[in-house]
């Protein structure tokens, strides 16, 4: 079932006039490297876009971004599967695979491909914005919880006392007593934890480190764990917003872009006004502080703040090329005409190296679109979407062809991470403690077959059993 799978979603990529990659690196319960290859494509066949894992690739100790390259490259080979029409590559950030925002292995990919591709960052990995922009603002906070946590950690007796005065029952203290130093900020909801158990850490610390406990109780540091606490469930709706189904690379980028100016007008008001009332309570703790204290806790949100835009827009920035072509939405309120002649030379350039893309009559399909009263009233219908929209152009209105490939190849690109973190997850489960000694085969089958997305009376079940009795 696996290895028809697999022969399946090749020939649907070569079929494809263009598919984009996911790389996504981790290590399994043997602390095996492993990268999950994951493709999303237009099926001619079928009309619509899917999403599929391709192959898995075990890679060697310590890794670098060529060694990644060099191994993902022959399990493609293995596959069948050719960078010929590969528009995008989607990394997960992983040191080897980005490694200082240079993107790694994937420089190796575009060496290999003729056409310039698309490469980003995976979307909307909160934990990771968040911890960047935090550590680098907020140390001293973050050195101090350091502290405490690793004084509570250090003898079982203040661990297991910290533990009692917590809740019977609950779990709320297990993120404290088993902190992750990274993600502490934003991991599992840690700053909110913190802040409600900060009285009974302060207790048992007044035990073991007086001076922990009182810098601790400081104002400035516990206002600061209040805006964490108040403003990190923000950047956790922006990462579910990312996760919607049907989600396009334009809506994602104008996702970022919308919390981006959220940020701008958050920090606006602190400078200005010192104006916290985004911050609920917050600002109640605050209007009974000296100024002193308040303009510490300013000055630290809002260069929190400030460096979190920052990561949004070097993690996010190809979002300006796309953000210029969101009138390739059909019908949109600005209407498919305000493609500037400026914008379109952008896209000719952009897009030069494709060679199965043609723009030269661009702009007149798209005049001639808006005025087409017939597509114009397909697309109103209820429930048609954009990718379905230009699907059934692409494949029945052969005069606009041209103007739905260059659609069809932004709409290939990789809009979510739903698909590899939910096969990573997979893997993790595949491949545990007591089920260790899976061969390489025998762990990417189930991994390939657990992630099908065919319902069961959609599934080739003849053209599988043909496969079946060919391979045998």
């Amino acid at each position: 079932l696996a290895d028809f799978i697999q022969q399946e979603t090749a020939e649907k990529v070569s079929s494809s006039p263009f598919y984009s990659l996911c790389l996504d690196k981790s290590n399994d319960a043997t602390k095996n490297a492993q990268v999950i290859v994951c493709v999303c494509l237009f099926d001619c066949d079928q009309g619509y876009f899917c999403e599929r894992v391709l192959c898995l690739a075990t890679l060697c100790d310590w890794p670098t971004g060529k060694h990644i390259f060099e191994f993902v490259q022959a399990r493609m080979e293995e596959c069948h599967v050719s960078f010929d029409n590969l528009c995008s590559l989607t990394a997960d950030g992983a040191a080897a695979i980005c490694k200082a925002h240079k993107l790694g292995e994937l420089n190796y990919f575009q060496e290999s491909c003729t056409q310039k591709l698309f490469m980003f960052h995976c979307f909307a990995h909160q934990e990771v914005l968040a911890s960047k922009a935090s550590m680098k603002t907020m140390d001293e906070v973050e050195s101090l919880v350091k502290k405490s946590i690793n004084a509570v950690n250090t003898s079982k007796i203040n661990k297991l006392r910290f533990a009692t005065l917590c809740e019977m029952g609950s779990k709320m203290h297990n993120v404290l007593l088993n902190y992750n130093p990274i993600h502490w900020l934003s991991f599992n909801n840690c700053a909110q934890r913190l802040v409600e158990l900060q009285e009974k850490l302060i207790e048992v610390l007044t035990t073991i480190s007086p001076e922990l406990a009182q810098k601790l109780q400081d104002s400035a540091v516990h206002r600061c764990l209040l805006s964490l606490k108040e403003f990190l469930p923000k950047l956790a709706s922006v990462n579910l917003e990312l996760q919607k189904s049907q989600l396009t690379i334009f809506d994602s980028f104008e996702v970022i872009d919308t919390f981006r100016m959220t940020i701008t007008d958050i920090v606006l008001h602190l400078q200005e006004e010192q104006d916290f009332s985004v911050f609920n309570e917050l600002s109640q703790f605050l209007v009974c502080q000296d100024e002193s204290v308040q303009q510490k806790v300013c000055s630290t949100v809002t260069e929190y703040l400030k460096i979190l835009s920052e990561d949004l827009e070097n993690c996010f920035s190809e979002g300006n090329f796309f953000r210029q072509y969101t009138t390739l939405v059909p019908f949109n309120s600005t209407g498919l005409t305000s493609l500037t002649a400026s914008k379109l030379t952008a896209l000719q350039n952009r897009l030069a190296s494709f060679a199965s893309v043609n723009l030269t009559r661009l702009k007149y399909l798209m005049l001639q679109m808006r005025n087409d009263a017939r597509l114009k009233a397909y697309f109103s219908q209820p429930g048609v979407t954009v990718q379905e929209f230009w699907s059934n152009v692409y494949l029945f209105a052969e005069i606009y062809k041209p103007l739905a490939k260059v659609t069809l190849l932004f709409l290939s690109l990789f809009p979510t991470m739903v698909l590899w973190e939910r096969a990573f997850s997979a893997l993790h489960f595949l491949k545990r403690k007591y089920q260790s000694c899976l061969t390489k085969a025998n762990l990417e089958a189930p991994l390939i077959v657990s992630q099908e997305t065919h319902e069961p009376a959609d599934f080739p079940f003849k053209e599988l059993l043909n496969f079946c009795n060919f391979s045998y």
